[in-house]
């Protein structure tokens, strides 16, 4: 390089060339690297449906933060209480409550 980058090094010709690492060797780096890791998954939530529709009625309450924050609250991801919302998940319990605008 004639000019270097400002913060990053100059590379000498001298350096050997190193091959992009490929996902299977960064993964085998990193299990090497990294210390034992409990064989411990956190338990998943389920909902019932008593829970579905009341997360369904709220959403006429939504803000740009109340996904997440029932998200916290009944310990389920954000995403599904969107899916809740949008009917793609618990559908069939949470149809009466629909209104005339939810209906396809």
């Amino acid at each position: 390089l004639a000019t270097p980058v400002p913060g990053f090094p100059r590379i000498q010709d001298s350096e050997p060339y190193h091959e992009p690492l490929l996902p299977q060797r960064v993964f085998q780096l990193a299990a090497i690297a990294l210390p034992e890791v409990p064989d411990v998954v956190p338990e998943r939530t389920r909902l019932n449906a008593d829970q579905a529709i009341c997360i369904f009625n709220q959403r006429g309450t939504k803000t740009s933060r109340t996904a997440a924050q029932l998200s916290a609250e009944y310990g389920v991801s954000p995403k599904a209480i969107r899916d809740i919302w949008t009917r793609k998940s618990w559908a069939h319990d949470t149809r009466p409550h629909w209104t005339s605008l939810d209906l396809p």
